[in-house]
């Protein structure tokens, strides 16, 4: 009877561990897929966020020369078989620019000052 009590205790004993793995695990995965957070400069939500658009780490200046939703209408127009997924504000190589992420899987990079479309690129 001692044996089964040790065989059980030891089956209870992996079943935590193995769940404490589990949760380890999605923990670790969630936080290294966002970026590191800079160190006590939190910005507050100035409630400028516009819905069913991704807020980034990259704010946009006050003045663009196109706005968010104007960079989703020159994509749309250019892509109209596709529908905008998000917008996100970018800065590359100190360039300003509005990536449009698109359902048929393409990112589209809008200069924020003049709304060209600078270039487009396949999702992974």
């Amino acid at each position: 009877m001692k044996i089964n009590r040790w065989i059980a205790l030891a089956m209870i004993a992996l079943l935590v561990v193995g769940v404490m793995g589990i949760v380890s695990y999605r923990v670790f995965a969630q936080n290294s897929s966002q970026p590191a957070a800079q160190s006590g400069t939190e910005e507050p939500n100035d409630g400028t966020d516009v819905p069913g658009q991704d807020s980034s780490d990259e704010v946009p200046p006050a003045q663009t020369g196109i706005t968010a939703d104007e960079a989703q209408a020159i994509v749309e127009k250019a892509y109209p078989e596709a529908t905008t997924i998000a917008v996100e504000f970018d800065r590359e190589g100190g360039k300003d620019m509005w990536e449009v992420e698109l359902d048929n899987d393409l990112d589209v990079k809008v200069d924020a000052a003049s709304g060209e479309i600078l270039y487009s690129e396949k999702r992974d």
